[in-house]
């Protein structure tokens, strides 16, 4: 019984292998819940992600990224409640017309934050509860095409920014996001 259940899901895997995609003109979408770790304030959350490449070559796409704020897992030391993004530019995909689609890109941004006010600390006469701040990313991971309209991804994602509006102190907005899931696609041709 074990055998036969392995063999009917690794079986769309081991057909889609021998398979050419035709990428160029194509759009890739997909949306998650996303896990942010953010090393330097000791602060971790989720949030809700969407991305989308519009492959303009085999090799190249335009990227765009969004990235709302949902909740925290544990707290800011220095009082960010929120951080939300909105991310852009350009990925590089390795290999051309295979199933699988391994990327870097860069992408730069902004996000949009908000400040609690810490109870121990009063520098600050009348200090900012939010800040737009410019960010710098740079994402790696793959996609794997199950077909024209579906594909598997595993993206990681490094972004990174500061902001002078933490009620007077610097915050590093230096943070990891993994996504992981289930994706569609507009455009992606199986080529025969």
């Amino acid at each position: 019984m074990r055998r036969c259940l392995v063999f009917w899901c690794l079986l769309p895997f081991v057909l889609n292998a021998q398979q050419s995609f035709k990428k160029s003109g194509g759009l890739r979408a997909m949306a998650t819940f996303a896990p942010v770790w953010m090393p330097f304030n000791e602060n971790v959350y989720y949030n809700l992600n969407g991305n989308f490449n519009f492959y303009l070559s085999e090799n190249l796409s335009i990227q765009g990224e969004g990235s709302y704020f949902l909740n925290t897992l544990k707290a800011a030391r220095h009082g960010l409640l929120s951080q939300h993004k909105l991310l852009g530019g350009l990925t590089y995909h390795f290999l051309a017309n295979k199933p699988f689609d391994p990327f870097l890109g860069f992408h730069p941004g902004v996000g949009v934050l908000r400040f609690s006010k810490p109870s121990n600390l009063i520098q600050v006469a009348n200090p900012p509860e939010s800040d737009v701040v410019p960010l710098l990313s740079v994402s790696g991971g793959a996609n794997y095409y199950v077909g024209s309209i579906f594909h598997f991804f595993a993206h990681l994602r490094y972004a990174a920014g500061r902001s002078h509006a933490a009620y007077g102190a610097l915050e590093n907005l230096s943070e990891l996001q993994l996504s992981v899931g289930l994706g569609l696609n507009l455009g992606v041709k199986v080529k025969h």
